[in-house]
């Protein structure tokens, strides 16, 4: 993973947004699939459609069907425009169909007899239904070297934004791609040949060189082995299977969309998710979700879910080669006769029979622990709590004390990510109890007592942790900060100094430092306050060159030091950056408050009020919403 330097800072200080808006043109259409028999015209049912918008000047790529489908378009005046359409099948009956046809808005285009199924065709239909002019602020093509950054890895040749999260947290991504393909190439036997890899896009937005599947905000494009997925803070689809769904409609072919993204599902914990739907009364009756159409119009999670565990109990009690006869042989209006020459079932029959073995399923701990770590390490913390909680309920039944307590503090560090404090509390309270010679347990209670404003509480806490460790120089940094929040300077100032006498880590030594340099501000030593702040800057930068892993407190404080300096410009800077890559409110909350600081200093004040707003909306620690509630009436 490459550590960020201050160097990088340039190029982010004009917006970390990655992109500019500006209108742009595009074209919105409909996008019918009909089924039938080569040859009978009263046999088409329409089995999908989608809505799409296409940019004007740019040629999009569209999976839909049986086919990747790149279109473009060219205005010729309000009620007609020129298409360009090519038209590329999946294996094994490859065909490219090529158009250039002139149609006018609300009238529909048709591409007839597009080889699917022995004599099952598809017909698409496409209607454009009117122009669109719209702010654009994801402007990239992806031939735009200075903007992409690729790196090859085994299967894989991954593609994302230099200084996006992705590029942040790509070791992350890359090391579960590659443990899925390995299971991939063992489940289904899929593998390319040496040469050829995966095209991997982790897009910051969504780029209009894809259309994109708004339920699972991704785009294929299987003629060109393509995945373009997202990764930015509102949404993301780096978790979704969607190497094995490439891989699915290359070598398999089509099958329809319940079919080949319920085995796209199988390496995942459909069992788990669709027994706890199922104990809920949400589950949906398979037949509503056999038709491609009537799936995509499903809420997504409960569809997804139910493909996935469904398709895995084929695979798993029927065996692979089963089911691969009925992808191979199922089309949307075939399903159920494939479904009967395969399995001399029905799907009523067995459903019964998936559901009697849901209400048997047991989770396998390491399995359901994996999945949790996982969520967590996408930053999908909601997600990981009921996982670590059911898992923590099996090592309960068997007292096992290293795993229990690994349990806890991986649920309390969710909670935690959440900004859910006294959740978290409960369980590092139990792990105190439960270790009781963990001085780092008390430290971390002292932490979350502090951010809901318990002083005394965290004190407590703090002293404990020094009693069971009295080398331990964390505690003695958070004493001192307490303490120079009262205006107990000369104490404050001895605890930060007993703190820098125990061998304490880089980042103990940046807050002793900058609580050092706080405490001379307020005795008006300007020469001492300005020597810590350069000492702070030194442990900032050298925890920023140590750290494996990315995190805004360094970024966080070289904010906080330059804005002690007067440099209010060098300060955002970090500071934006901090921001960028932070998603737990407890840090959020401080680096908003110093960026509201920043900007009031440099006389914004709409922008500082927007920051200092943001503190008190989310949950952030008291002491921040204090703080932030006073600079709104200052700035007012």
């Amino acid at each position: 993973m490459k550590i960020k330097t201050m160097i990088l800072f340039v190029l982010l200080i004009s917006g970390l947004n990655l992109s500019s808006s500006f209108a742009a043109a595009y074209l919105q259409a409909e996008l019918k699939l009909k089924e039938g028999i080569k040859g009978d015209s009263t046999s088409f049912v329409t089995v999908d459609e989608k809505k799409i918008e296409v940019k004007e000047g740019v040629k999009s790529t569209l999976f839909m069907g049986n086919f990747t489908l790149n279109l473009g378009f060219q205005k010729i005046d309000t009620t007609s425009l020129s298409l360009s359409l090519t038209l590329l099948t999946l294996a094994p009956d490859l065909e490219r169909i090529f158009k250039e046809p002139l149609i006018g808005i609300g009238h529909t285009y048709s591409i007839k007899e597009i080889k699917l199924k022995d004599k099952r065709v598809f017909n698409l239909e496409l209607t454009p239904s009117g122009y669109l002019e719209k702010e654009d602020s994801c402007n990239y093509l992806l031939t735009d070297s200075l903007w992409l950054y690729n790196n090859k890895v085994v299967h894989f040749a991954i593609t994302y934004m230099e200084n996006s999260l992705a590029d942040y947290f790509f070791n992350m991504n890359r090391n579960y791609l590659e443990l899925d393909y390995k299971k991939i190439k063992h489940y289904f036997s899929f593998s390319y040949p040496q040469t050829l890899k995966i095209d991997y896009f982790i897009c910051p937005c969504e780029i209009p060189g894809a259309i994109w599947d708004p339920r699972l905000n991704l785009s294929l494009d299987p003629s060109k082995h393509k995945i373009y997925v997202l990764f930015d803070k509102d949404k993301e689809s780096v978790d979704f299977p969607g190497p094995l769904l490439l891989l699915l409609y290359e070598y398999w072919g089509y099958a329809p969309a319940f079919v080949a993204e319920g085995a796209s599902g199988y390496l995942g914990m459909g069992y788990y998710y669709a027994k706890k739907l199922k104990d809920k009364g949400e589950l949906i009756p398979l037949s509503r979700l056999k038709i491609s159409k009537d799936y995509r119009q499903a809420p997504v999670d409960i569809a997804l879910i139910e493909a996935s565990s469904f398709i895995s109990y084929l695979i798993d009690a029927y065996n692979m080669d089963n089911f691969r006869k009925f992808y191979i042989r199922a089309t949307d209006l075939t399903f159920d006769q494939a479904f009967k020459e395969v399995y001399s079932k029905t799907l009523v029959q067995m459903e019964k029979d998936w559901l009697s073995f849901l209400d048997r399923y047991k989770p396998i701990e390491d399995n359901l622990e994996s999945l949790a770590d996982r969520k967590v390490n996408y930053r999908y913390y909601s997600e990981a709590i009921d996982p670590y909680k059911d898992v923590l309920a099996v090592y309960a039944g068997y007292s096992e004390k290293n795993n229990i307590l690994r349990i806890m503090n991986k649920l309390a560090g969710a909670y935690f990510s959440l900004g859910d404090y006294k959740g978290a509390q409960t369980y590092y309270g139990q792990m105190s109890l439960i270790d009781t010679l963990n001085p780092g347990d008390h430290f971390i209670m002292g932490n979350l007592y502090l951010l809901q404003g318990q002083k005394d509480s965290a004190q407590t806490e703090y002293l404990k942790a020094i009693k069971l460790d009295t080398n331990y120089a964390s505690p003695w940094t958070k004493l001192g900060e307490i303490l120079l929040d009262e205006g107990q300077l000369d104490k404050a100032k001895e605890d930060f100094e007993k703190a820098k006498k125990l061998n304490p880590s880089a980042l103990d030594l940046l807050g002793i430092y900058t609580g050092l340099a706080k405490v001379y501000s307020e005795k008006k030593d300007t020469a001492k306050k300005q020597q810590n702040l350069y000492s702070a800057l030194q442990y900032s930068n050298y925890y920023l060159s140590s750290e494996k892993t990315i995190s805004s407190n360094p970024y966080l404080k070289i904010g906080e030091i330059y804005l002690s300096l007067g440099a209010i410009d060098s300060a955002l800077v970090p500071l934006k950056l901090a921001e960028f890559i932070e998603d737990r409110p407890a840090y959020l909350g401080e680096i908003y408050l110093k960026l509201g600081e920043a900007y009031q200093q440099k006389g914004e004040k709409d922008t500082a009020k927007a920051y200092f707003q943001q503190v008190l909306l989310l949950p952030s620690g008291l002491k921040e919403k204090n703080l932030a509630q006073e600079r709104l009436k200052s700035v007012e």
